[in-house]
C-alpha cells in the first residue's frame, strides 16, 4: 500500500486514473509494494501526473514489489537533490550531499575514461520540439564544473555532452516535461528492463561501474561496436535484447525555414535502432530505442530510452512517401551537430536485420 504524504495531497482516484494511462492496467495504490507493507511517498508540490509517473514502475513491475522501499527512497532522495541544485542551495542535508558527491565521482571517472567520453555526441538542453529546458541551469553548471576540472570543458551554452546530460543531468533534474521526468528511464528501470540486464547496473549508484560507462557499454554491445582500444566495457553489462530494425536517415542538404536547400559538403547519418527481448517485460514500453549520429565516419550515441510498441510501429512502418530519396529528415531527440541546423533533405530507409542475438 502506498501512503502519500505532504501538505497538499491529490485525490488517490486521480492518481490511479493517471497510472492507468501509463501502465495500461488497473492501478490501485493499495496494491503497490510488498504485501502487507505500507510505503510512504512525500508528494509535496506534485500533481496526479507526477505521482503516477513515480509509482508506475511499481504498477507495471519494472520495479519488483519487494524493491519498492528502496526504489521510493532513491526516487525521493534524487528529487531532493534536484530541488537543492535548482535552488542553488549550498546547505544540503548530509544524505543529499552524499548522493551529489557519489554522482560527481562517477562523472569524474567517466571524464577520465576516453572511450566512454568519445562515444557520445552533443545534445541541446531543451525539449526536442519546444523551448522548455530539460535540465536546470544550476544542474548544468554543476556538470560543467566537474567536467572542466577533469579537462573536459563545456562546448557552448546551448548544448552539452549527450552522455553526461542524459544520465547525471536527467537524474538531477526536477523539471517536469511533456514526457514526464527524464530520470524515470534510469531510476524506474525502463532501459534495463527493455535491454535485458540487471536493473542495478543502471541505477544512480550502480552495483558496478558507473551509470554512464554502463549505459555506453549497453549501447555499444547492442549496436555491435568493436571493443574499445583504450579500456574495457563493463563486464556485467550483457544485454539479451535483439535488434528489431532501424531507421537510417542520411542528410545531404540543409533546409531553411523557407524550404531552400544548401548541399552539405559531407553527408550525416542518423540512426534510430530498436531492440526487444524475447521475453519482453510486462509494461507499456518493452522496447529500447538507441539514437546515434554518424559524422566523418564515426558513429556516436545521442540517447536511449524505453518505448512502446506503437512507437516501434510508427518508426519501422512509415508511409511510403516518407521512404526513399529527397525526403525531409531532421535531427531528433535533442541531437546537436556543429555548424548545422536541425532540418535537412536526404534519404530514409528501413532496415530489418536478420534475427540474431546481439553479442
Amino acid at each position: 500500500m502506498i501512503l502519500l504524504t505532504g501538505p497538499s495531497i491529490p485525490d488517490r482516484s486521480e492518481v490511479e486514473s493517471e497510472m492507468v494511462k501509463l501502465t495500461g492496467g488497473s492501478a490501485s495504490l493499495d496494491d503497490l509494494g510488498p504485501a502487507g507493507s505500507e510505503l510512504c511517498l512525500d508528494v509535496t508540490g506534485w500533481g496526479p501526473a507526477e505521482i503516477a509517473e513515480a509509482l508506475a514502475p511499481l504498477g507495471d513491475q519494472r520495479i519488483p514489489a519487494e524493491q519498492g522501499t528502496l526504489y521510493l527512497d532513491t526516487l525521493t532522495l534524487l528529487h531532493r537533490l534536484a530541488t537543492h541544485l535548482d535552488r542553488h542551495d549550498p546547505a544540503m542535508p548530509l544524505d543529499v550531499d552524499a548522493l551529489r558527491r557519489m554522482l560527481g565521482d562517477q562523472l569524474r571517472r567517466d571524464c577520465a575514461t576516453g572511450w566512454v567520453w568519445a562515444a557520445w555526441a552533443f545534445a541541446a538542453c531543451a525539449e526536442d520540439d519546444a523551448e522548455r529546458p530539460t535540465v536546470s541551469e544550476r544542474t548544468l553548471s554543476w556538470l560543467d564544473e566537474i567536467e572542466a576540472a577533469a579537462g573536459r570543458p563545456p562546448r557552448d551554452q546551448a548544448s552539452h555532452h549527450a552522455g553526461a546530460l542524459h544520465t547525471y543531468g536527467y537524474l538531477c533534474s526536477s523539471l517536469w516535461t511533456k514526457y514526464g521526468w527524464k530520470r524515470t528511464r534510469w531510476v524506474g528501470g525502463g532501459v534495463a528492463a527493455a535491454a535485458g540486464i540487471d536493473p542495478g547496473l543502471l541505477q544512480p549508484v550502480p552495483s558496478s561501474g558507473t551509470l554512464l560507462a554502463n549505459a555506453t557499454t549497453l549501447a555499444a554491445r547492442l549496436l555491435g561496436w568493436d571493443p574499445p582500444m583504450d579500456g574495457a566495457w563493463t563486464e556485467d553489462v550483457r544485454p539479451t535484447a535483439r535488434c528489431l530494425g532501424r531507421v537510417i536517415e542520411v542528410a545531404t542538404a540543409q533546409q531553411s525555414s523557407q524550404g531552400e536547400e544548401t548541399p552539405m559538403t559531407e553527408a550525416m547519418e542518423m540512426r534510430s535502432t530498436l531492440f526487444r527481448r524475447d521475453d519482453p517485460p510486462p509494461n507499456r514500453a518493452p522496447n529500447l530505442l538507441v539514437y546515434t549520429l554518424t559524422r566523418d565516419g564515426i558513429e556516436r550515441l545521442v540517447t536511449m530510452f524505453d518505448v512502446g510498441d506503437d512507437k516501434v510501429d510508427d518508426l519501422l512502418s512509415p508511409p511510403s512517401e516518407d521512404i526513399g530519396d529527397r525526403v525531409a529528415v531532421r535531427l531528433r531527440y535533442n541531437a546537436v551537430a556543429d555548424g548545422l541546423g536541425t532540418q535537412f533533405s536526404g534519404s530514409r530507409r528501413i532496415e530489418h536485420p536478420r534475427a540474431a542475438r546481439v553479442p
